[in-house]
């Protein structure tokens, strides 16, 4: 179970997010008295669906995964790694979250008392600005991909996946996969077989090379080439 503690050095810490440049350090100590921090395990839940918000989220380290639930099935949404804030959207929408987000890592997030943050939006219009456009740049990005999911072929959308994961997440050709297969057919919109049907063909095609939960991009010119024929 996730175990809370006082954050202690929000001033000074090496995980700041990039939007801690527009405050000044009355404002950060601020933060640092309306913060607390808590470590996820892989796998735990960090906020579910249709719950009521309470803290804005920063994930200072690890990585995740925002979803919508359904009977039938998850769409993921989204894979947020460090440095990045999660769930704006809901802070200043309805209140309540419209998805889930669990840990795919060992996570560590950063709570931040949503009365508090929203009066520091309020008081500081750079800070407010910085928020917004990384809302608007999460949005753009969800947008772009559920279309590019409706117009790309089951192999040219597990070639960007891939793709994806090795030059923004693992910042590696070769990495230690954190996401289940199911994880992975929901996040690309097809279902678990076809997944590893797919894995195991580019596998055969010696593009990828894959041992249990490592992933090998052996041919990246081939792969992204799968990408644009889509």
């Amino acid at each position: 179970m996730a175990k809370f503690k006082k954050a202690d050095n929000c001033i000074n810490c090496p995980y700041q997010s990039k939007h801690f440049d527009f405050l000044s350090i009355e404002e950060k100590q601020q933060i640092q008295d309306n913060c607390l921090i808590v470590n996820f395990k892989k796998g735990e839940n960090i906020c579910k669906q249709d719950l009521t918000v309470t803290h804005s989220l920063y994930l200072s380290k690890g990585l995740v995964k925002v979803f919508i639930e359904t009977e039938k099935k998850n769409t993921i949404l989204r894979i947020a790694s460090s440095g990045e804030y999660i769930g704006l959207q809901s802070i200043f929408g309805e209140g309540s979250y419209r998805f889930s987000i669990t840990a795919l890592e060992p996570s560590r997030i950063c709570l931040i008392d949503i009365k508090y943050f929203k009066e520091l939006c309020t008081s500081n219009p750079h800070f407010l600005m910085s928020i917004t456009e990384s809302i608007s740049k999460c949005t753009n990005n969800i947008f772009s991909r559920l279309t590019f999911l409706n117009q790309k072929s089951v192999r040219a959308r597990l070639a960007t996946a891939l793709v994806f994961f090795a030059d923004e997440i693992y910042r590696s050709d070769t990495f230690v996969f954190s996401m289940s297969r199911q994880d992975l057919a929901d996040y690309i919109g097809i279902s678990r077989e076809n997944a590893v049907r797919i894995l195991g063909d580019f596998k055969k095609e010696k593009l990828i090379s894959v041992s249990g939960k490592n992933i090998t991009i052996s041919n990246k010119q081939l792969l992204q080439a799968v990408q644009k024929i889509g």
